[in-house]
């Protein structure tokens, strides 16, 4: 048996500690295999010598060990005594290393203490945090799977566009020519315009390519005098007021007594439903992309008082694979008068197959739900590939529509989804979620793996 001062071991276990083992032995012979007693008797020969080992190296080195409370009290004492023996305040054994060694010690010591000390203070009276101003910079909001950032003076420039009223023909070449607008070739048409590439060069040598809707007025004098005298003024208006990073971006309006020219922003990769036609639909977490943004302009217009009114593939357009922005504000009205009353709606716009039952039974309605509805046709078209009704008779969409009856999808779509989309195709008008319901339906709301916004 060894002992040492501060540690206890026994190298050489008792007869009573062999006993014990020797009953436990059998008494799990009984129970266990050959095997595992085998097993645990290499584990306690393994631990036997290694305290074995380790009580042999305590003996060769008394300073790995911490020593006994005795010890450390006839050290203190040692200590004490030898203060004031003319040794510089150290021991007879103990080198000036090793008290210079103690010094740092205890020095660090009572900068620790310190330190907690103020740290305890600082936690029971915590002072306010002066952080400094951070100027602030205006940035687009990522929708979905964050789209390129747009150019800064899309954001930046605060001036609105302005209608420019010109006497003629003449003077409109000449404003374009001063303002460093230049009109291209046509790119495509519309009901009463078409739209030719438009290129402005800026003062600072850039150059902007942009897209030039030209309106004709003596074209739709004879079958559209409405559209001149009451929605054209009305699409002017609205243009120059809307700014948002989904909603196509206007320059600037030239009207001439027979043609309006608007410069806006250029999207060259078509609109939405030649997307879809041309890559023969798009993956569940583009359309999740596209649907988020296209429900982030639709709100703008609404907490605005303005409805759209013709939302549809068509004018929605791809400034990029990960950008669309809203267009074609022909049918745009105000949703409120001077005074702030709700006005209802009775003209038909828009298309078909994207109108709500109400606007098709030709009833006075409100046209905000009319947009909801609309965005609710678009989310099945990219998610269904294929129209949620097929019917060319207005009274036999009416129907369908009443019974919320959809055609087959071309593929699978996800239950939310569905249940999203069942909830915005309600045929009536007081259960039709809104816009803000919408958008925190938990299928919007949800990330996909394509998604970092």
């Amino acid at each position: 048996m060894t002992t040492e001062t501060g540690f206890f071991c026994t190298s050489q276990p008792n007869k009573h500690l062999l006993r014990d083992r020797a009953c436990r032995r059998v008494r799990l012979s009984k129970f266990l295999p050959k095997r595992i007693i085998n097993i645990f008797k290499r584990i306690y020969k393994y631990i036997s010598t290694g305290c074995r080992k380790k009580a042999e190296s305590f003996e060769n080195c008394s300073y790995t060990f911490r020593p006994c409370q005795k010890q450390r009290s006839a050290r203190k004492v040692r200590r004490v005594m030898h203060q004031h023996s003319g040794n510089g305040g150290r021991s007879r054994h103990e080198s000036a290393e090793e008290s210079s060694r103690r010094a740092r010690q205890e020095q660090r010591r009572e900068q620790d203490q310190e330190r907690h000390r103020l740290r305890l203070l600082q936690h029971r009276n915590p002072q306010p945090r002066t952080q400094p101003q951070q100027p602030y910079v205006l940035r687009a909001v990522p929708h979905g799977r964050p789209p390129p950032s747009p150019p800064p003076e899309c954001l930046l420039q605060v001036e609105r566009p302005r209608v420019i009223e010109l006497p003629d023909d003449g003077a409109l070449s000449t404003a374009l020519a001063d303002h460093g607008y230049r009109v291209g070739s046509t790119v495509g048409h519309g009901s009463y315009s078409k739209v030719r590439v438009g290129i402005r060069s800026r003062p600072d040598g850039t150059v902007l390519r942009l897209a030039c809707k030209v309106i004709d007025k003596r074209r739709v004098a004879g079958g559209g005098s409405s559209y001149v005298t009451k929605f054209l003024p009305r699409e002017l208006q609205l243009l120059c007021a809307v700014r948002h990073p989904h909603v196509i971006r206007t320059h600037q309006i030239y009207a001439t007594p027979s043609t309006v020219h608007v410069f806006m922003d250029y999207c060259e990769n078509g609109d939405l439903l030649s997307h879809l036609q041309r890559n023969k639909g798009m993956p569940r977490w583009q359309a999740h992309a596209f649907f988020k943004q296209l429900c982030e302009a639709v709100d703008y217009l609404h907490r605005n008082d303005i409805a759209h009114r013709d939302i549809k593939c068509e004018n929605v357009l791809l400034e990029s694979m990960e950008l669309v922005k809203l267009t074609d504000f022909g049918f745009a009205r105000t949703c409120v008068d001077d005074r702030g009353r709700q006005l209802l709606s009775q003209t038909y716009c828009g298309s078909l197959s994207y109108a709500a039952p109400e606007v098709l039974q030709g009833l006075p309605y409100e046209p905000k739900p009319y947009d909801v509805w609309a965005l609710g046709v678009i989310l099945y078209v990219m998610l269904a590939d294929t129209m949620p009704f097929h019917q060319s008779d207005r009274q036999r969409i009416v129907a369908k529509q009443m019974a919320k009856t959809f055609y087959t999808p071309k593929k699978y779509v996800a239950r939310e989804a569905m249940h999203l989309i069942s909830t915005i195709l309600e045929p009536n008008v007081a259960r039709r979620i809104t816009i803000g319901e919408v958008k925190s339906h938990n299928w919007v709301k949800h990330r996909y793996p394509n998604d970092t916004g």
